[in-house]
């Protein structure tokens, strides 16, 4: 029978793919070809070639993103180079993200779901904004897809395990939104110089923490056992981001920052309404800062 060509790759040779991607001997450019060679061929996922795809790539992405952070690993990348997103290491790992966000969440990819959501917290704790955005979506997507049945009544879900650590995760970056503000507008430049945009941690984030309420809100609708304890640990952090406010002369110097920061107390704010409806008796006590915040 021909071979069926995706791209660059042909749909009997993945494990040679993978093999070759998780060559410790491969250079750090051929590795980022070959893993936009694996973009460029995702149409395969559409076809019955997508459980081998997962079979061989789930495991050859989950060894090397979680290597690079890793001393020892043949694909650690030191701490100064990790955040260069002009290193063709950062943008594998970027394409490695994109890739595992376009792969569709069917019932092929449930027995991979719970190795791929802990692959995403893991991501969500040591990359930077951008990448952790990503995550996050697949996180959302994968929680949506592969959810707690009605039927199951009070047996756990299958990602069940990983939901108190995401909330964790969640009251990290709330817990770090003063000093992401502090740092993102009151570092000081020589006039008339426009700062160069740093790479920020995930923890670290305003993007991170808009995206953050959503996924916290339907988590509290799926497992609602979780809601009542993490709304008394998240709630008052919540309460104290909305508060903020940004330098007015920081603001105008980084305009885009500003967005990304109004964008993150807005959510913040959403999900606080939403706690209204139906744990309003925890959100009482802040009833008299939420308004003055709003304003």
């Amino acid at each position: 029978l021909p071979h069926s060509r995706f791209g660059g790759m042909l749909t009997d040779n993945f494990e040679s793919h993978a093999r070759r991607f998780l060559d410790p001997a491969l250079a750090p450019a051929a590795r980022l070809q070959l893993a936009q060679e694996i973009r460029e061929s995702i149409e395969i996922v559409q076809t019955s070639e997508y459980v081998n795809f997962l079979q061989h790539f789930i495991r050859a992405f989950n060894m090397y993103l979680r290597g690079t952070n890793t001393e020892g690993s043949p694909y650690f990348v030191r701490p100064e180079e990790r955040f260069n997103t002009d290193l063709p290491t950062y943008k594998t790992r970027s394409v490695l993200l994109e890739v595992l966000n376009r792969v569709p969440t069917t019932e092929v990819l449930r027995p991979f779901a719970m190795d791929l959501l802990k692959l995403c917290m893991h991501v969500l704790q040591t990359d930077d904004e951008d990448n952790a955005v990503i995550a996050l979506r697949i996180i959302l997507d994968l929680h949506k897809t592969y959810r707690r049945t009605p039927a199951a009544g009070a047996n756990s879900g299958p990602l069940e395990s990983e939901v108190q650590p995401f909330l964790d995760f969640v009251r990290e970056v709330y817990l770090n939104f003063p000093k992401t503000l502090n740092d993102a507008f009151n570092t000081h430049h020589p006039p008339n110089v426009q700062p160069r945009s740093p790479v920020r941690r995930s923890t670290e984030s305003f993007k991170v923490v808009t995206e953050c309420p959503l996924i916290v809100m339907f988590l509290f609708q799926l497992y609602d056992t979780y809601a009542q304890p993490n709304v008394q640990t998240l709630l008052p952090l919540m309460v104290k981001a909305i508060h903020l406010r940004a330098p007015a002369e920081g603001a105008k110097r980084s305009p885009g920052l500003f967005v990304d920061f109004v964008a993150a107390q807005v959510k913040t704010l959403s999900f606080l309404t939403y706690l209204l409806r139906g744990q309003a008796e925890f959100v009482r006590p802040h009833k008299d800062i939420i308004p003055v915040s709003v304003v």
